[in-house]
C-alpha cells in the first residue's frame, strides 16, 4: 500500500507516494516538496518498515511537532527524531502555516492476492491459419496485441480497459517499453502504441512484481491478481516466457468466466508469440548486421580515399578521366601496367567510387584474387563455387566469389594465369551474366563486375595462347594503360610525400620532409619497381630517420 497524504497550506492537495524512503522539504529534489514559508530545505523523511511508517526529523532550528487525536504527542528541535505513525496523525511545523496528515499508512494492506486459473489444452481452439499470416508478415507487438484483444472480444463480447504486453529483460522485470491498447469502442479502433507513462498492472504492483512474474515464467497458466479492489489476468507468452500479455479490469469485473474467456484468448496465441518475438530478433540482427556492413565498407571507402592515387603528371590524368568515364558502367575492365604500378588500387577506386542508378555496384563487397597457377578444381570452386558432393568430399554447397561479391567487384589479378578451361567458364559468364557451380546444372545469375589486370603484352599472350581470344575480345573493350613511374615524372615527388606522412604518423615519429638530396636522387631513380618499391623504400627510411628530415643515408640509395 502506497502511504497517502494530505498537505494543507493555502490550498489542499492529496498525495499517494509509494516508495521505502520520502524525503519532505524545500528543496526541489525531494519527493514531497513543500514551497511555503518558514519550511527548512530538508524538513525529514518518511520511512517504510515491514508492518508501519516512521517519521524522521531532520535535526535543525525548527520545530517540527506531531499531533495525534488532536493532541501534541512529540516535538522535536536540533534533534534527529523518530515517531511511529498510525491513521490520522498530523505534522506541523511551527512558524510555517502547513499541516501533513497521514491518511493511510499501513503498509500490509492491500497485498495482492494471487490466484492460478488452470487452462485445459483441449479447451484451445485451432488458430487460424491467417492469424500466423499475419504475425509472420508484421512481426511487432502491436500485432500481437490486436490478436489478443480481437479474440478477446470475440470470446466474451465484453471490453477489456486495457490489454498490455510487456516484454522481460534480463533482470526478470518488464521492458520499459509497455505496449498497450484501449479498445474505444465495442467493436471500433483500436489505439495501440508504447506507454510512455508506466501504467501497466505490473508497474501498479512494483513491490509484488518480482514474485508474480517469476511465477509467469514457470508456469504455463494464466495468474489472477487481486489488488486495491483491481482485477488483472497476466497470461505468459512465448515458450520460454519471452513476454506477458496482461487484461486490466476495472473494479466492477468480477465474472470467473470472463477471465477465463480472457486468458485463453491469449493463451490460445501464447505459441504464436515465439514466432513474433523470434522473427523480431531476426530482424535486428539483420539490421544490425546491414548496418554494421554500411560502417565497414564507408569505412573502407574512406581508407581508400585515393590519396596515394596522384595525378599530377599528364599521362595519369588521362588514366584518371577514363576511370572518371567508367565508375557509373559495370562493363568487364582490363588494367594493364607494369609491376607495381598500382592497378589493384585503381580496381579499388572503380569499386567504391562506382555508382549506378539501379545497381549501385558500390552496394556489394570487393574480393580479389591472385591468379597465380593452382589446380584447377580449387580455382573453380573459388570462383564460381560447387555443390554438395560425398564423393568430391564437399560436404555442404559452396557460394563462388562472383556469386559473393553480388553488386560487388571481383578483381583477378594477372587473369592469364588461369587455365583455358576456367578462362573459358569466365567467357561463358560473362555472356550469359549467370554462373554455374562445379557440379551442379543450372546456372545462377551474376551481377558482379570483373575488373581484371596484367603486367604483360597482350598481342603476346593472345598469340602465345594463355589469354584466350574470345576473353580477350571482351575485356579490351575497356583497357587502362597505368604508366610506369618513370613516365610520370611529375608524380615521384608527390607520391613520396603521401607515403612519408603515412609512414610517419603508423610509426609515431615527426618527419617532416625530405632533404635537397635526397629529392634529387628520387627524380634521378629509374624505379624499376615502379610505385611499390616508392612506398617500400619510404616505409624503410622512415623506420631508419632519427630526425625531423629524412637523410640520404636513411635512404640507401646505392
Amino acid at each position: 500500500m502506497t502511504l497517502k497524504l494530505q498537505v494543507q497550506s493555502a490550498t489542499m492537495r492529496e498525495h499517494e507516494i509509494d516508495r521505502a524512503l520520502i524525503s519532505v522539504g524545500r528543496g526541489p529534489l525531494h519527493d514531497l516538496v513543500l514551497n511555503v514559508e518558514g519550511i527548512p530545505k530538508t524538513l525529514g523523511t518518511f520511512v517504510r518498515q515491514d508492518t508501519h511508517y516512521e517519521w524522521v526529523s531532520d535535526p535543525g532550528p525548527t520545530v517540527v511537532q506531531l499531533f495525534r487525536d488532536g493532541r501534541l504527542q512529540y516535538k522535536s528541535q536540533n534533534a534527529k527524531t523518530r515517531w511511529t505513525l498510525q491513521n490520522g496523525d498530523e505534522i506541523k511545523v511551527l512558524g510555517a502555516e502547513v499541516t501533513i496528515r497521514v491518511l493511510a499508512c499501513d503498509p500490509t494492506a492491500g497485498e495482492p492476492k494471487v490466484h492460478r486459473l488452470n487452462l485445459a489444452r483441449d479447451e484451445h481452439p485451432a488458430i487460424h491459419a491467417e492469424v500466423a499470416q499475419t504475425l509472420a508478415e508484421h512481426p511487432h507487438p502491436g500485432t500481437l496485441l490486436r490478436i489478443i484483444a480481437g479474440l478477446a472480444v470475440e470470446r466474451t463480447k465484453a471490453r477489456p480497459l486495457r490489454v498490455f504486453i510487456t516484454s522481460f529483460d534480463g533482470d526478470d522485470l518488464p521492458h520499459r517499453e509497455t505496449w498497450a491498447i484501449c479498445p474505444t469502442q465495442f467493436e471500433g479502433v483500436m489505439a495501440v502504441g508504447i506507454v510512455e507513462q508506466a501504467v501497466d498492472p505490473a508497474t501498479r504492483l512494483a513491490r509484488h512484481a518480482g514474485p508474480i512474474l517469476e511465477a509467469l515464467r514457470s508456469s504455463s497458466d494464466a495468474l489472477l491478481v487481486d489488488h486495491d479492489n483491481l482485477r488483472s489476468v497476466f497470461v505468459p507468452m512465448g515458450s520460454p516466457a519471452r513476454a506477458y500479455a496482461t487484461f486490466d479490469f476495472g473494479p466492477d469485473v468480477h465474472d470467473s468466466a470472463l477471465l477465463h474467456q480472457v486468458a485463453l484468448a491469449a493463451h490460445e496465441v501464447a505459441p504464436l508469440a515465439k514466432l513474433c518475438f523470434d522473427l523480431l530478433d531476426t530482424r535486428k540482427t539483420l539490421a544490425g548486421s546491414i548496418e554494421e556492413n554500411r560502417y565497414y565498407r564507408e569505412r573502407e571507402r574512406r581508407h581508400y580515399s585515393f590519396k596515394e592515387l596522384v595525378a599530377e603528371s599528364p599521362a595519369m590524368r588521362h588514366v584518371f578521366e577514363l576511370l572518371n568515364a567508367q565508375v557509373d558502367s559495370v562493363t568487364p575492365v582490363l588494367i594493364v601496367g607494369e609491376a607495381g604500378t598500382g592497378k589493384e588500387l585503381l580496381a579499388r577506386a572503380l569499386h567504391h567510387f562506382g555508382n549506378t542508378t539501379d545497381e549501385p555496384t558500390r552496394r556489394g563487397m570487393l574480393f580479389s584474387l591472385n591468379c597465380s597457377p593452382s589446380d584447377d578444381t580449387d580455382i573453380d570452386v573459388e570462383l564460381f563455387g560447387c555443390v554438395a558432393s560425398e564423393f568430391q568430399g564437399r560436404l555442404a554447397p559452396r557460394k563462388g566469389i562472383f556469386e559473393l561479391a553480388a553488386d560487388g567487384t571481383v578483381f583477378l589479378e594477372e587473369i592469364e594465369l588461369l587455365s583455358p578451361m576456367i578462362q573459358g567458364k569466365l567467357v561463358r559468364m560473362l555472356k550469359e551474366s549467370e554462373v554455374r557451380r562445379a557440379g551442379d546444372t543450372i546456372g545462377r545469375p551474376v551481377r558482379a563486375r570483373l575488373v581484371a589486370s596484367t603486367h604483360r603484352d597482350l598481342e603476346e599472350l593472345v598469340d602465345t595462347n594463355k589469354l584466350r581470344r574470345d576473353l580477350y575480345l571482351i575485356l579490351k573493350e575497356t583497357i587502362f594503360r597505368v604508366p610506369s613511374l618513370r613516365e610520370r615524372h611529375d608524380d615521384i615527388l608527390p607520391l613520396a610525400r603521401t607515403f612519408l606522412k603515412n609512414y610517419s604518423k603508423r610509426y609515431g615519429k615527426t618527419i617532416h620532409r625530405f632533404d635537397d638530396e635526397v629529392q634529387q636522387q628520387l627524380l634521378a631513380h629509374t624505379w624499376p619497381g615502379n610505385v611499390r618499391e616508392l612506398q617500400m623504400r619510404v616505409e624503410a627510411a622512415v623506420l631508419k630517420c632519427e630526425s625531423e628530415a629524412v637523410a640520404i643515408k636513411d635512404f640507401g640509395f646505392e
